[in-house]
């Protein structure tokens, strides 16, 4: 067990990426890409990583209303779990900025949805007070054009990562119709990044919340 004297570890920091929770193997290589050694470490997934999943994106939301059509914009986000999911530190850190207050302040049921809105006032006004909404608003806004989403538990860890396209389903690029994942319990989280996965919701506006 290190360190201590006299083992002569060698430590490099300040690589690039993360271990990932799930498990892997870490190989070890030479100059001429020769494999030295190699590690693999069994996975010890968040709860998170488990069980909360992106299910909806409205990216370019119909025109209508008080407001600038893209201040109704949100993300959808389902707990796919048996058990309630506290959603302490969980973050969206790529396409747009957010992060649940710590403290275990925010927690869904079993298959329950929480929304995160651009503009909650905006939101409200065209859905309604009955939609569960996460506390404040997320910062920036999501690209007509698609762009990468990526979604971290609190110690860092990548839930999900993935990139939508507007060419995926026409009727979702400004329309009024929203991308909804088929399948939010699919155990292939590589699946959110393929167009197959998605649909466009079944009526204009979306079905945030359900």
């Amino acid at each position: 067990t290190g360190p201590r004297g006299g083992q002569g570890l060698f430590v490099q920091g300040d690589y690039k990426g993360h271990l990932s929770n799930w498990g892997e193997t870490v190989y070890l290589l030479d100059r001429d890409s020769q494999i030295v050694d190699s590690f693999t470490y069994a996975a010890t997934p968040s709860d998170p990583q488990r069980y909360l999943r992106v299910t909806e994106i409205m990216y370019n939301p119909a025109p209508g209303g008080s407001y600038d059509s893209q201040s109704y914009e949100f993300i959808e986000l389902k707990n796919i779990g048996a058990a309630s999911l506290s959603l302490d530190g969980v973050s969206l850190t790529e396409g747009v900025s957010y992060t649940f207050p710590p403290g275990g302040k925010v927690s869904l049921v079993p298959g329950e949805c929480i929304v995160i809105a651009r503009n909650r006032a905006a939101f409200t006004a065209r859905y309604g007070a009955a939609v569960r909404l996460a506390p404040g608003s997320f910062v920036g806004n999501l690209d007509n054009a698609g762009e990468r989403i990526k979604l971290e538990d609190r110690t860092g860890n990548t839930i999900l990562e993935f990139q939508y396209k507007d060419g995926w389903r026409p009727e979702t690029d400004g329309l009024g119709y929203s991308l909804t994942i088929k399948d939010a319990a699919d155990p292939d989280l590589d699946r959110w990044g393929k167009s197959g996965a998605w649909q466009s919701s079944s009526q204009q506006g979306g079905s945030p919340g359900v």
